[in-house]
């Protein structure tokens, strides 16, 4: 019975096992402030660090306090030489207000397995 008791207990505790308080806990959304300017001041501090355009695509931005939908545009700038770039979105509806998602040092191009394929094994042709 004793042993019941403690089975019981354990299972209906919390996992104290897996809870690492070095880990960041895993969110659904996160509400962020981004830097943000108008576009064309965006564009001249990307050419003082010799960025260039590399990849433009349409998404769609939340937001946080209200859950409405705004559409924008994705701009990925790129220095290839010093290996630094710039995410940034722009909002067309808004006077062409430019934000600033992330800024990217030291990228490398990927050539391993995407994250969610099993590792390739390495067997040997003959």
């Amino acid at each position: 019975m004793k042993k019941l008791l403690v089975i019981l207990a354990l299972l209906t505790s919390p996992v104290y096992a897996q809870q690492d308080p070095n880990l960041t806990p895993v969110a659904r959304s996160v509400q962020i402030t981004l830097p943000c300017e108008h576009a064309t001041n965006v564009f001249n501090l990307l050419q003082t660090t010799d960025e260039r355009l590399q990849f433009l695509g349409n998404t769609v931005v939340s937001s946080s306090l209200t859950g409405q939908y705004y559409p924008a545009g994705l701009y990925v700038w790129m220095n290839l030489d010093n290996k630094t770039a710039q995410i940034t979105i722009m909002f067309p509806n808004s006077n062409n207000t430019m934000c600033l998602l992330a800024a990217v040092k030291d990228f490398n191009p990927w050539s391993g397995d995407q994250p969610w394929e099993p590792p390739k094994e390495n067997k040997q042709s003959y």
